[in-house]
């Protein structure tokens, strides 16, 4: 678990505490003391919300929406999976390939 409350700022810049329960979700402490969720989403640090504007359990909820919706981005749009067929001739050849000859119908 991660208590957001008992979290000190550090003298100078910021320091990330990860939480062990949710993956890559962790609040961000300022040296002014301000809270901040956030989360890692294919190597960026993505800002979820302010403590105690969002509560732990909300944030949480919103880390994992995030990285589920990064995850499905990664896929490409189905135009993009269907397949052109291109007659063999279309083909670069290599010099001294005679096309169709050599191979077996």
């Amino acid at each position: 678990m991660l208590p957001c409350a008992p979290l000190k700022a550090p003298p100078s810049g910021q320091v990330d505490y990860w939480d062990v329960t949710t993956r890559a979700f962790g609040v961000r402490v300022s040296q002014a003391g301000s809270k901040t969720f956030v989360a890692k989403v294919r190597n960026r640090r993505v800002t979820i919300g302010r403590y105690p504007d969002c509560s732990l359990a909300e944030a949480r909820k919103k880390a994992n929406g995030e990285r589920s919706s990064a995850s499905s981005s990664l896929l490409p749009p189905m135009h993009m999976l269907l397949v052109q067929l291109v007659p063999f001739e279309a083909f670069d050849q290599p010099p001294g390939f005679g096309g169709r000859e050599g191979l077996v119908e």
